[in-house]
């Protein structure tokens, strides 16, 4: 087994009982495993995947009922969409809050010139994870907000 920055390498691959499958690597970002025939397998919350019986553990439940994974995270949505998206999951008001709660008043005046002109929301702009920090959401949730708001 090899350990790299950004996956794992099986060697030898891990073989699936019952199948004629093997697992070859784990992709963390992804939250993937990969089959020696390029299919993957999303396995949410793999906690190590270094531990072999996990991992085939793993495998075999994602094989026998599958998760599919989580749309990507839009990059930005439309003013309208995330609104909305806050006002249909009472939030909007903290929002407010949160950003006349920001205690250096140009920066505050910024955020709050930000939140009122901008035409689209980008997920990376820091005032979203500030604000999102305030509300109590976490980075996941945050990114389940933009995938919903983008539907709207």
């Amino acid at each position: 087994m090899s350990n790299y920055e950004n996956h794992v390498i099986y060697d030898p691959p891990i073989s699936i009982p019952d199948s004629d499958l093997t697992i070859t690597r784990y992709e963390p970002e992804g939250q993937t495993l990969i089959l020696d025939t390029g299919r993957g397998l999303y396995v949410p919350g793999l906690a190590d995947p270094e531990n072999t019986a996990g991992v085939l553990a793993s495998a075999q439940a994602a094989l026998a009922d599958p998760i599919e994974p989580p749309s990507p995270v839009p990059a930005s949505v439309t003013k309208r969409q995330l609104r909305q998206w806050l006002i249909t999951h009472g939030k909007l008001a903290a929002v407010e809050t949160a950003i006349s709660a920001i205690p250096d008043a140009t920066q505050r005046a910024v955020a709050q010139n930000w939140w009122d002109t901008a035409d689209y929301y980008e997920r990376a702009h820091p005032l979203i994870s500030q604000v999102g920090e305030a509300l109590d959401m976490t980075d996941a949730e945050i990114d389940d907000a933009f995938r919903e708001a983008a539907t709207l």
